[in-house]
């Protein structure tokens, strides 16, 4: 987990036009959790934008111009709450 993160549960992390993610809205219920799907649904995409909460790179190293949603008007973001 990113070192802003460290210590602290993620409570929710709210992504708009991020990669693969239209919207997404993620409320975990125990500090820690799984991510699991097929190739392609946006697992990594999850902890690239929790990576983003912490000083540095993302966690891939994109540029920021590289993460908005391919053909996606809106500007992406990433909240969080911890």
């Amino acid at each position: 987990m990113s070192p802003a993160l460290h210590g602290d549960a993620l409570r929710r992390l709210v992504l708009a036009a991020f990669r693969n993610h239209a919207d997404l809205t993620l409320t975990p219920d125990r500090p820690f959790i799984g991510l699991f799907g097929p190739n392609g649904a946006g697992k990594t995409n999850i902890l690239e934008a929790i990576s983003l909460l912490s000083p540095g790179r993302s966690l891939r190293g994109a540029a920021l111009d590289e993460l908005s949603r391919i053909g996606d008007p809106r500007r992406w973001s990433v909240f969080a709450a911890v």
